[in-house]
């Protein structure tokens, strides 16, 4: 959980990171690919573990469903809490989860 949508988009291109240098000598089966989706807005959070909130279940939808190898997709609100963020370009995706109005592909350029 983040409450800043900066921190993590940041957080997630770390992950990739780390992750694309610990998979160089590693088989494609012990390898780790990441995918991401996230989300902004009201949850419901219930001790340290359990999260409950359309935001929620849409960056579910889009990181465990859709999202391929080394994705991050993000719903219309982190998009709109993300835009001016120098590196960072949205995609719209045809398909939207359940939570959202609409969704995107980060791609991060320099």
């Amino acid at each position: 959980i983040f409450r800043n949508v900066v921190k993590a988009i940041q957080s997630c291109r770390k992950m990739q990171e780390v992750l694309r240098e610990y998979n160089t000598d590693k088989p494609a089966e012990e390898q780790i690919l990441l995918c991401v989706g996230l989300g902004y807005g009201r949850m419901l959070r219930i001790g340290d573990q359990d999260v409950f909130g359309s935001e929620v279940n849409a960056a579910s939808k889009l990181g465990e469903d859709m999202a391929e190898a080394w994705e991050l997709l993000v719903t219309k609100a982190v998009k709109e809490r993300a835009e001016g963020i120098e590196g960072l370009k949205f995609e719209p995706l045809d398909e939207i989860p359940p939570g959202t109005d609409a969704a995107y592909r980060v791609i991060f350029h320099k």
